[in-house]
């Protein structure tokens, strides 16, 4: 014969937990405990009066005694109960995840991937002075003329570079400055000022005298001009006096 068991409790409620069952469930029992109490309570349902619910506590008492009949003997608290109904332990592999370890996310170690991306990554590259650069070589270089390629550039300001080769070939080539002369002088092939003079020119004989224009020369034999500027000519003076007798002191 089977026996049910109430828990002792205080007062006139009772809880479905706190029942345990063993064997097979007497009917008469259970109504002869049930209908002492004012309430029952079903874990996750509401609160019933014993007259309207007996039928489905000696129902829900029925499975728990039928599954404490079939339950194994031996299982812990970190076992579960498993489909061909034997008490297993839980452990990674239970759940599928035979391939993960217990390490916490600070102390897992740097994955096959992880190692592979960093194979292609640079080390650290330290500091060093500002005026350096990072050659190809990987190594730190100072920044020089030499490393712009102008290795034959001197460090001279435009204003205070001196005369290139180049410039003064061409400066070679050229007069100096000329100094300003008298303006009646000229620039002789001795590179020198001279003053102007008939010798300069090629006239060495020629005097400064006045010379006769031949515009001021009358050949009129007659001189009928009578004029004051105008110069006879030898000829016009010898016809003149050779056409003319003097008669008392007049022509």
């Amino acid at each position: 014969m089977s026996i049910v068991t109430i828990k002792e409790i205080g007062g006139d409620n009772i809880h479905l937990e706190q029942i345990t069952v063993t064997g097979s469930v007497v009917q008469e029992r259970i109504i002869e405990h049930v209908s002492t109490l004012a309430l029952m309570h079903f874990p996750g349902h509401a609160d019933y009066a014993p007259a309207t619910i007996n039928n489905t506590l000696i129902e829900i008492i029925d499975r728990k005694a039928n599954i404490s009949d079939a339950l194994p003997i031996g299982g812990t608290s970190s076992d579960f109960l498993s489909g061909d109904r034997t008490w297993k332990p839980i452990t990674k592999n239970t759940v599928g995840l035979n391939n993960v370890d217990d390490t916490s996310d600070l102390n897992k170690p740097i994955s096959n991937a992880t190692q592979i991306a960093l194979n292609n990554k640079e080390d650290t590259i330290l500091t060093a002075n500002s005026n350096y650069f990072f050659a190809g070589d990987k190594t730190w270089k100072p920044i020089t003329k030499n490393t712009v390629g102008l290795s034959n550039v001197d460090d001279t300001s435009d204003l205070n570079k001196p005369i290139s080769n180049a410039t003064q070939i061409a400066l070679n080539s050229k007069e100096d400055t000329i100094l300003t002369a008298n303006p009646n002088y000229f620039f002789a092939g001795d590179k020198t000022w001279k003053p102007i003079t008939k010798n300069t020119v090629g006239l060495d004989q020629l005097t400064n005298d006045t010379q006769l224009k031949l515009a001021d020369l009358d050949i009129d034999a007659t001189l009928s001009a009578n004029s004051d500027t105008k110069i006879p000519s030898q000829r016009a003076v010898k016809t003149f006096v050779d056409t003319h007798h003097w008669d008392a002191g007049t022509f």
